[in-house]
């Protein structure tokens, strides 16, 4: 297993915080125009991203909010 080194996360939020700008620009320009393999898109980032650090070391997020579950997704995943 990869050894991944671990952010706390305070400092993933001021990480976070130093790129808000190229991040609000990156949601604006896919609010405009949602490209067909968005999924795919936000998969791979979701992948670079963890390549960074390994959140079961921490797991605030998992412990603090419920993840969002909209009716579209129920519906997506019965289909299944």
């Amino acid at each position: 297993m990869e050894n991944i080194p671990y952010i706390r996360p305070e400092k993933l939020k001021e990480l976070t915080a130093n790129r808000k700008q190229e991040f609000s620009a990156l949601f604006k320009k896919l609010k405009k125009k949602k490209p067909k393999n968005l999924d795919d898109v936000v998969q791979d980032l979701h992948n670079e991203a963890f390549d960074q650090f390994d959140c079961l070391t921490c797991a605030n997020c998992c412990s603090t909010i419920s993840p969002i579950v909209t009716d579209k997704d129920i519906e997506r995943l019965a289909n299944t």
